[in-house]
């Protein structure tokens, strides 16, 4: 594999960790809360697009909108679960109930999904011999799947800047964390 094509996977998993730890600046500096099943969340939202697309035959892009809908009811769930320990309990003892519930996803993932990896099957169209999609550019080639992902990422990360800094909608968080204290 060559050198340029390291760098765009680089690219592509770097901006997926910057997603996971969006998620986590927002909810720290907004809430000061620590979720400690925030990556448990991640696991189950690709465990929720593999079921879709393998059991319920639903293409790539609904299998991820069936993702986001199931994980906003998982989170509103765990919300509602939880409201009345934010309020009444300390923080110490809301970290721990978040971290023992990532514990119970990490188990409750492994019993009904199994332990072993999965993978997506037939994301990208059949080009190539591997049936990964290439993009050739300036003489190079890598999977077109890596190029999608990164302006994806590049798409939330940028869209979320726009929000805070230039709309009405980015003074709320510091608006509930002014309240919160």
């Amino acid at each position: 594999m060559n050198i340029a094509q390291q760098i765009v996977n680089g690219l592509v998993l770097g901006s997926g960790y910057a997603c996971i730890a969006l998620g986590w600046t927002i909810l720290l500096g907004v809430a000061r809360l620590v979720n400690f099943a925030h990556g448990q969340l991640y696991m189950l939202g690709a465990f929720a697009t593999w079921y879709a697309m393998t059991r319920l035959g639903l293409p790539y892009p609904l299998a991820i909108i069936f993702a986001i809908v199931a994980l906003a009811a998982l989170g509103a769930l765990m919300q509602s679960a939880m409201m009345g320990l934010v309020m009444s309990q300390n923080l110490t003892s809301l970290m721990i109930v978040t971290l023992g519930l990532g514990y119970v996803l990490q188990g409750g993932s492994a019993l009904i999904f199994g332990g072993n990896p999965q993978t997506l099957p037939g994301t990208l169209s059949r080009e190539g011999r591997s049936g990964i999609a290439v993009v050739h550019l300036a003489g190079r080639s890598g999977a077109a799947g890596n190029a999608r992902a990164l302006r994806c990422g590049l798409a939330v990360h940028a869209t979320h800047a726009v929000r805070l800094r230039h709309t009405g909608g980015g003074g709320g968080p510091k608006i509930i964390r002014t309240v919160r204290h």
